[in-house]
């Protein structure tokens, strides 16, 4: 996974002060013991609250991240976080299949952001000028990301894309203020 921009088997991230903690829930559970106080089937657990770029611990599992380009590591909402420069910053996870998401799979995402706004206005590299927070590509199921909307409509709103369905919030979340975002997929019911 990659946070940063799109990539192969990648969760990324790409908004300027935004992260400090992920927290994954999806069906495989790691063979590590559950740590008290921490939900059932949770899958990952990253503070990115380390003093300087990476290693990032996960703090449930064993899928610690790296980084290339490392983003500015600033003072966030619950300890540390980490700042994206926007263009080429990005931290990854490895490859971990807990991560590949369908229709058939219930999973959460959970984390805290913070964006100064979309000021994107040329794509670089051929990716697009939205804010990715987390999401994965080159899955069978197409993929997914959650993160700020900068292109035409719903712009400064959050944009959730999994199953080739954009859902879009009801609120601007590129307004330099923390947010704290949560998004649950129940394959039982067939509801976001």
């Amino acid at each position: 996974m990659t946070i940063g921009k799109w990539f192969s088997w990648s969760i990324w991230i790409k908004v300027s002060a935004i992260l400090l903690t992920i927290l994954v829930f999806g069906l495989v559970v790691p063979a590590v013991a559950q740590p008290s106080g921490c939900p059932t089937g949770m899958t990952g657990y990253w503070k990115f609250d380390e003093v300087s770029g990476g290693p990032y611990d996960d703090f449930f599992g064993s899928n610690n991240a790296t980084c290339t380009n490392c983003p500015a590591t600033v003072i966030g909402k619950l300890g540390n976080g980490l700042d994206f420069d926007g263009s080429n910053d990005r931290v990854d996870i490895a490859d971990d299949n807990s991560f590949d998401w369908s229709t058939t799979t219930s999973f959460t995402i959970e984390f805290w952001m913070r964006s100064s706004g979309c000021n994107c206005t040329t794509p670089v590299g051929g990716y697009t000028c939205n804010q990715v927070i987390v999401g994965r590509s080159a899955t069978a199921s197409g993929g997914w990301w959650i993160g700020v909307n900068c292109e035409t409509g719903n712009v400064g709103k959050l944009r959730c894309y999994f199953a080739n369905v954009d859902m879009y919030s009801n609120v601007t979340v590129a307004n330099d203020v923390w947010h704290h975002v949560v998004f649950q997929y129940d394959n039982s019911a067939g509801q976001y």
